[in-house]
């Protein structure tokens, strides 16, 4: 389960293989990336980590030929404020979870297929913990190869995007959407404000508008700064993506995105307070409201008084309905025919 916007956006953008080998071939380096079957990379369902890191964690598991046998990238993005000192142990732990789900599958394995473990971080001080799981094992360096011979080996590729820095982000071997992507977990929620985050943004937004599906891709990076942005925020976010996405059909998809996703947020919000269903179903017939005058202006112009009092008036079912419709219809009247 999806718990916060970080999660969702990680999984949104690195569950698609392409993207997600893209920054694989980064953090694991062209040595060990070389024989790995990056092109042949596809999404494993199931999360193996512990249901008490579920806020500050969230993993992605990955099956791809290593050397030509099968075998496993595990993905993690750990978004605590600190690293986390014993995390060569929970990956230890994690990658136990998918040796037993592989021998629960084939009951005839006499083998495990390799497992790659990957974390990607980023706090603002840095990675200060360990990679390696022999180095929370408390022996000496020197105790010998017959006594360090019973401790597990292994460590983990660690992209310590915090440590490494904006500068660093722009620089990097990868597509212009998944650099925004960094960017946007690394800054979205940081202090400065929007019109000067997103403007440093621009040229990068720009660039990935004209990547191939770049105007669509974009909507998960739009609704992840609707959600984590204060209220006040917002219109500078729906003026950035009106500026930036040329495509009409794609503009509109993206506001209206952000615009039903607030009220899904909202109706969670008031349903917990309220302890009632009905805060859930208000807060997201609001927000597909807002998204549908929003949509409905771009591609038609001012709404009349009338438009608006049949928006206000509509139910939840005709709501979801015409959200659906919208796109596609040709004129006013052939969304609200009955």
């Amino acid at each position: 389960m999806t718990h916060t916007p970080h999660d969702a956006l990680f999984k949104t953008v690195f569950s698609e293989p392409r993207r997600a080998a893209e920054l694989l071939a980064h953090v694991l380096g062209p040595e060990v990336s070389a024989r790995i079957d990056l092109a042949s990379l596809r999404v494993v369902d199931g999360s193996f980590i512990d249901a008490d890191l579920s806020q500050s964690q969230v993993d992605l598991l990955y099956a791809v030929p290593i050397l030509g046998r099968p075998g496993h990238i595990h993905l993690m993005l750990e978004h605590q404020s600190t690293a986390e000192w014993a995390m060569p142990l929970r990956l230890l732990r994690y990658m136990q979870r998918i040796w037993d789900r592989h021998i629960a599958d084939d009951r005839a394995a006499r083998t495990l297929p390799p497992i790659l473990a990957c974390v990607l971080h980023h706090s603002g001080p840095g990675w200060r913990a360990a990679t390696t799981f022999e180095s929370l094992v408390d022996l000496p360096a020197d105790a010998g190869d017959a006594l360090w011979s019973f401790v597990p080996r292994f460590r983990f590729a660690l992209d310590d995007i915090g440590a490494d820095g904006v500068a660093a982000l722009r620089t990097r071997a990868l597509s212009a959407f998944v650099r925004l992507t960094l960017h946007t977990l690394l800054e979205g929620r940081s202090t400065r404000a929007i019109d000067t985050l997103l403007a440093s943004w621009a040229d990068l937004i720009r660039e990935a508008v004209h990547e191939p599906h770049g105007p669509g891709a974009l909507r998960p990076i739009f609704r992840y700064l609707h959600e984590v942005r204060k209220a006040t925020d917002h219109a500078a976010i729906a003026t950035t993506a009106r500026e930036l996405i040329t495509d009409k059909e794609d503009l509109m998809e993206t506001i209206a995105d952000m615009f039903r996703n607030q009220g899904l947020q909202k109706g969670r919000q008031e349903g917990r307070q309220e302890g009632r269903q009905e805060g859930l179903r208000e807060g997201l017939q609001e927000g597909l409201r807002e998204g549908l005058v929003v949509t409905l202006q771009a591609r038609f112009g001012d709404l009349s008084p009338a438009v608006q009092a049949r928006l206000d008036q509509a139910d939840l079912p005709t709501l979801k309905r015409w959200t659906r419709q919208v796109h596609t219809v040709r004129s006013l009247d052939d969304l609200f025919h009955d």
